[in-house]
């Protein structure tokens, strides 16, 4: 992401999406909404986490790589899960959900500490 402002947007946005597939589980609410939530947070909460401790990206890289690392940590997880026979992929969820989201709000908290750069053809 460009800018530290998309960079804090598209964090905020997650934040939310994942506050909501958690809550959408807990009360058991059905439907599309929850589906949506659930496959969206699923899709880029933990690759988003993962690429919030590393410097910007175009958009379209990020959210590419922010797939491709979900599915990744998910399907090894999941692998874990099976392998020690404790399959609880709810728990599971709501681990990594959790963490991706506490990442992401470290990130944000950081983005908005940092100074603004100064506007182009100013001197300093």
């Amino acid at each position: 992401m460009a800018d530290a402002r998309t960079r804090i947007l598209v964090h905020a946005a997650l934040v939310t999406v994942g506050v909501l597939a958690a809550a959408f589980s807990l009360l058991e609410v059905t439907g599309t909404v929850r589906l949506l939530t659930t496959l969206l947070a699923a899709a880029l909460l933990p690759g988003a986490a993962v690429l919030s401790r590393l410097p910007a990206l175009d958009l379209a890289a990020w959210a590419g790589l922010a797939v491709a690392i979900s599915v990744a940590i998910e399907t090894v997880l999941s692998l874990v899960l099976v392998w020690t026979r404790l399959w609880h992929p709810s728990a599971l969820a709501a681990l990594l959900g959790a963490a991706s989201v506490a990442l992401l709000v470290l990130d944000i908290r950081d983005q908005r500490r940092r100074p603004a750069p100064a506007p182009a053809g100013t001197a300093e």
